[in-house]
């Protein structure tokens, strides 16, 4: 369970960064600021990004089993995160193909949310993985 609550965590700090750079990124295409972005945003991105947190989950339990390097598994979370919400996107347009140009405008603030809150995070990351290494080897014993 303590995974799903660093992934979800994780997720949440992604959630509120995304919408402060999807509407920076709309304010220096349009030239305005309008308010409903960040509030649409805010609170319809969670909902329509829940597979992408369930896949990353997924792809978080196994970076366990990858390697021991805290480094490779940084990048491998990254690089995870990123094929996540492609995922989503994908999913999306599978069920609305017209939907697939639009949510392209979302995709490159979300993959730069996350991969900032992920390093950010960095260090939470790092012990994660020691402590659970550690809880782990007491197990054998």
């Amino acid at each position: 369970m303590r995974t799903f609550t660093h992934v979800f965590n994780t997720w949440m700090w992604a959630h509120a960064l995304h919408a402060l750079l999807f509407t920076l990124f709309d304010y220096v295409s349009t030239g305005h600021f309008e308010i409903g972005f960040f509030v649409a945003a805010l609170l319809i991105g969670p909902v329509i990004s829940i597979p992408a947190l369930l896949v990353s989950w997924f792809f978080f339990q196994l970076l366990f089993w990858v390697t021991d390097s805290n480094l490779l598994r940084l990048l491998l979370w990254l690089l995870a995160t990123t094929v996540a919400l492609i995922c989503n996107l994908l999913l999306f347009w599978i069920f609305e193909p017209f939907a697939f140009l639009e949510g392209l405008q979302f995709i490159a603030p979300a993959i730069l949310a996350c991969s900032m809150i992920i390093l950010l995070r960095k260090n939470q990351l790092y012990c994660f993985f020691t402590s659970n290494e550690l809880e782990n080897e007491t197990d054998l014993v």
